[in-house]
């Protein structure tokens, strides 16, 4: 375990790289705020306030017993209790899943109260080595990039995906559910004993018989796409990679223009922020969409409704409205 000092002595060296990576490792801290603390050290000649104490903090929450994985450690009832303003509980409930201090309990509260962020006493023991790619991506503000790589790791649906990159982005840790996950991914046992795979059919046949060519399959279709479509269905691509889009349209959504992409028997809704197009609606059957078509008075408008809340698609003719209306009710 690395320590201030060797983080120090790497920063006159002028290896700042390496001391980022130093203070990441010894405090969990997320990239962007490794990087602010290393650059303010070496502004100012010492550590920032938020700094101070981390080397206690590492020695307590490494020698404290904990039987409880670091990935799985829900800090939800912690957050329920400050919310709810019952700050005691708080810190009795920290103290109990982490094992740190009553001094370091208290202030990881009062910090999480005024910043709503995790000291690096807290954060380190949030850190899920296997996304650390998303954890740089984000960092660097690079979000469908950081999407793409937490799906590469553990199978999440695209919205539970946005939500704990987001999530990651604002409060600098993963949130449980994706923790949970990635720990039962990583601790589930590769079976070792495989049976031996079949004997294929030619070699049942006689050597005389002559071997029956495969039957030519059918190449799908190529979308012809405006530029602006074709650039949206790239975006989309490189989130949900293997997949790929089936059919794309411009569409309105409740007066928000954009595009419903269908890509199995999913849609995706994305609109233009900031000049980058987003993915800012997930639908499916299997997530309770209801979906139907209404034609009434000359104007085509598809609805999908999850429990009360309903959506509405316009700009649509009525043979697309009525095609996507049967993907999402497969």
């Amino acid at each position: 375990m690395s320590t201030l000092k060797e983080i120090e002595a790497y920063i006159h060296k002028g290896q700042k790289i390496m001391a980022i990576k130093l203070y990441r490792n010894l405090t969990g801290s997320g990239l962007r705020e490794s990087k602010a603390a290393v650059e303010e050290f070496m502004s100012r000649g010492h550590w920032g306030d938020q700094v101070k104490g981390v080397q206690l903090a590492t020695e307590v929450t490494s020698s404290a017993p904990n039987t409880t994985s670091t990935n799985i450690i829900n800090l939800g009832p912690v957050i329920s209790h400050i919310e709810q303003r019952k700050k005691i509980w708080a810190i009795k409930e920290l103290r109990s899943l982490t094992g740190l201090g009553l001094k370091q309990a208290k202030e990881a509260v009062e910090a999480y109260i005024d910043h709503q962020r995790w000291p690096p006493s807290v954060a380190r023991l949030l850190v899920v080595p296997e996304l650390r790619d998303a954890e740089e991506l984000a960092g660097h503000g690079k979000k469908l990039q950081a999407i793409k790589a937490v799906r590469s790791v553990v199978s999440v649906s695209l919205k539970q995906t946005k939500e704990a990159v987001e999530h990651f982005m604002e409060h600098g840790y993963w949130p449980h559910p994706i923790r949970a996950l990635v720990r039962d991914k990583t601790a589930s046992p590769t079976p070792t004993n495989q049976p031996p795979p079949a004997p294929a059919a030619a070699a049942c046949q006689p050597s005389s018989q002559t071997a029956r060519s495969p039957k030519p399959t059918p190449s799908t279709p190529r979308l012809r796409l405006d530029p602006e479509a074709a650039a949206v269905k790239g975006v989309l691509e490189a989130i949900i990679e293997p997949k790929t889009v089936d059919a794309i349209y411009s569409v309105k959504r409740d007066f928000t223009a954009g595009y419903i992409a269908l890509v199995g028997n999913r849609a995706y809704f994305l609109t233009q922020r900031f000049g980058s197009w987003e993915i800012d609606g997930e639908y499916a059957k299997s997530d309770g969409i209801e979906a139907e078509v209404n034609t009434s008075f000359s104007r085509v408008e598809l609805r999908l409704r999850h429990g009360f809340l309903p959506y509405s698609f316009t700009e649509l003719d009525e043979a697309t409205a009525r095609k996507i209306a049967q993907v999402l009710s497969d």
